[in-house]
């Protein structure tokens, strides 16, 4: 059996757009291969039916109603707890890192090297 890639590649393409702004949180790559196994999975369900190809893909693509705004919502909350939980960067290496919109209550960057580093937007209450 081929790969879900090659199966088809333009409703791959159409999820791998929908998720590129999201590729680095943990939990959206895990999210989009079952998304895609069951995109995959219902594409051929209306090929079997005897869809077209452009019917089928816009039919599968409807089916999945308004995902980008779920997934830009677990990806915002996964972020925000990302950010929460690393709050000791003591002796770290940190020069023009991007911090900003860090949420880092009690954070701790004694010893650490920021310089150039963007910290504007950032709630650092507590830190030293």
């Amino acid at each position: 059996m081929r790969g879900l890639d090659e199966m088809n590649p333009k409703l791959t393409n159409y999820l791998n757009g929908v998720f590129t702004p999201y590729d680095g949180v943990k939990s959206v790559i895990e999210l989009k291969a079952d998304l895609l196994s069951d995109l995959h999975e219902r594409y051929q369900e209306l090929k079997a039916e005897g869809k077209d190809d452009e019917t089928a893909f816009k039919m599968t693509v409807e089916s999945i109603g308004d995902i980008e705004q779920t997934i830009q919502e677990v990806a915002n909350l996964s972020r925000s707890l990302e950010r929460q939980v690393l709050t000791n960067f003591s002796g770290s290496n940190l020069a023009d890192s991007d911090f900003a919109g860090v949420t880092a209550h009690k954070g701790e960057f004694k010893g650490s090297a920021l310089q150039g580093s963007d910290f504007s937007g950032a709630d650092l209450t507590g830190s030293s």
